[in-house]
C-alpha cells in the first residue's frame, strides 16, 4: 500500500540464493510516480540479514517500466 492507502502497481520479493547472493524479483508496473515506494521497499529488503554480497535484479515479470523508475533502480 502507498502512504495514502492505495495499492501500488508492483510487487517485490527477495530470494536468498546462498553464498551471499540474493535476487530481487519485481513484477507488475514500475513507474516513477511510485518511486518512493519502489526505493523504500528495495532498501528495506537489501538491509535484511544476511546482507547480500551480490544482488541480481530480476525484471522478467515486469510488464511495464518507465525511464524514471529504471533510472532509480
Amino acid at each position: 500500500m502507498r502512504g495514502n492507502g492505495r495499492k501500488v502497481s508492483f510487487e517485490l520479493e527477495r530470494v536468498d540464493q546462498g553464498d551471499g547472493l540474493c535476487r530481487l524479483r519485481w513484477s507488475g508496473s514500475l513507474t516513477i510516480g511510485e518511486g518512493d515506494q519502489l526505493w523504500r521497499r528495495t532498501q528495506k529488503l537489501l538491509r535484511q540479514k544476511p546482507r547480500p554480497q551480490q544482488v541480481l535484479f530480476d525484471l522478467t515479470s515486469v510488464h511495464e517500466a518507465d525511464g524514471g523508475a529504471m533510472a532509480l533502480l
